[in-house]
């Protein structure tokens, strides 16, 4: 396939966004790729955001405006149904994608077709060239090792068919979205880390990103999102898999324990009624810390670098 051949949707969320939506509009619209199309999904924005969108009639542009607000993952979803691209990218309300980057994307995915996720880690010798990520090692770095999620969410571009395939945000109790559907896209298909990043975000008051900075919210929205899934279906040992709840569970005691040498006991009790942990993995508060995975098995890791 030619590259133009490759079509994306470029996802906008907004609610109440009306402070930087002409810019965020204004970066898509500039793009110099042109086989795209931006949806936008205004969550029954209560400012001008609505005014502004509709004073746009590009061809590119899908406008919707919901009756009710529905949240910012079930709006996610709801902009994920309207699209028709091949890829997706959301570029929110306060975002900015830069002018060369679906021309640079869509020559990537055109020659890895097999990944479904591309993950944008900026500049980093390590991927200095593409590194395809197996589902496998996806597992082995998020929980056996120090990761590989991509920089910001506007930094992840997802195939499309994928998405839905793993359910969208299904969870929408879930408040890192981010987080919750490279592991759901991670865990099943190939991804490819990629040395670049392709759009800015914006760091405000009252964003899901501020989220990880209550550390009971932020904990117990982790657990929801990686305890279902330390038993996902991919190809890696029994001792591989018990080693992930090994780990897990352990920053999990640890952070409890931080948390009562604060006397936070009622938060501590709570969080551990709605997420206990299974006895057998007390025994951890005296054992010691397993290295990470790559650093034990080198030979082993994808993004041992071109430069290295």
């Amino acid at each position: 396939m030619d590259s133009s051949g490759v079509s994306f949707s470029v996802l906008m969320v907004t609610y109440n966004s009306a402070t930087y939506l002409r810019e965020a509009i204004e970066s898509v619209l500039k793009l110099d790729y042109d086989n795209y199309e931006l949806v936008i999904c205004d969550d029954n924005s209560k400012d001008e955001s609505w005014e502004i969108i509709n004073s746009y009639n590009d061809p590119h542009i899908v406008k919707h405006r919901n009756t009710t607000n529905l949240g910012e993952y079930n709006n996610r979803n709801n902009a994920i149904n309207r699209a028709k691209g091949d890829y997706i990218i959301f570029i929110d309300g306060d975002d900015m994608i830069h002018p060369h980057a679906l021309q640079y994307l869509s020559a990537i995915v055109v020659k890895y077709p097999q990944c479904a996720m591309l993950l944008g880690h900026g500049v980093d010798p390590k991927t200095f060239e593409p590194v395809v990520i197996s589902p496998e090692n996806f597992y082995r770095y998020e929980y056996l090792d120090k990761g590989v999620f991509a920089k910001s969410f506007v930094n992840l571009l997802l195939k499309r068919s994928a998405v839905i395939e793993v359910g969208t945000f299904d969870d929408t109790r879930i408040k890192m979205g981010d987080k919750y559907i490279q592991y759901k896209v991670g865990l099943k298909y190939k991804s490819l880390v990629i040395g670049a990043g392709f759009a800015h975000w914006r760091l405000r008051p009252g964003q899901a990103s501020e989220f990880v900075t209550n550390a009971f919210k932020y904990t117990a929205d982790n657990n929801r999102i990686v305890i279902p899934l330390l038993d996902a279906p991919v190809n890696i040992t029994e001792a591989e898999r018990e080693q992930a709840r090994v780990s897990l569970y352990r920053q999990y005691i640890g952070f409890l324990l931080r948390q009562l040498a604060h006397l936070r006991f009622t938060k501590v009790l709570d969080l551990y009624r709605a997420q206990p942990i299974p006895a057998r993995y007390f025994k951890l508060l005296f054992s010691r810390r397993t290295p990470d995975y790559f650093s034990v098995h080198p030979e082993l890791d994808p993004l041992k670098g071109a430069l290295a």
